[in-house]
């Protein structure tokens, strides 16, 4: 994660802001909820200064529809990963009207 996201700072796919992340709780033990709010503060911004604030926040994604929305179309383009003629004309559509702007490959060679 940290080279995906150090890497998208750098490039300027992400700014200098104030960031609130929601995340589908049920991906996440009770016992680290704080700690990955705790991590993220601690290496962009004390460490690299990539950002002014951040929030981490846990929803029941049958509750949060950006957390639907988001994982509609992670799994989408998951299946897409794995099995190249599913979904193609899907993701060239959206490729097509921005909606899939970059698409990073990483470990970064």
């Amino acid at each position: 994660m940290d080279e995906a996201l150090d890497y998208n700072f750098k490039v300027g796919n992400l700014l200098y802001d104030d960031y609130f992340i929601q995340i589908d709780e049920r991906n996440v033990k009770n016992n680290s909820l704080k700690s990955l709010e705790d991590y993220l503060a601690t290496n962009f911004i004390l460490k690299e200064n990539y950002i002014n604030s951040l929030i981490v926040e846990y929803f029941d994604s049958k509750d949060n529809i950006l957390i639907q929305v988001a994982d509609f179309f992670s799994n989408l383009y998951y299946s897409f990963l794995m099995h190249k003629s599913a979904y193609i004309d899907v993701i060239i559509k959206l490729r097509k009207k921005g909606i899939i702007k970059n698409e990073f490959i990483f470990p970064l060679k």
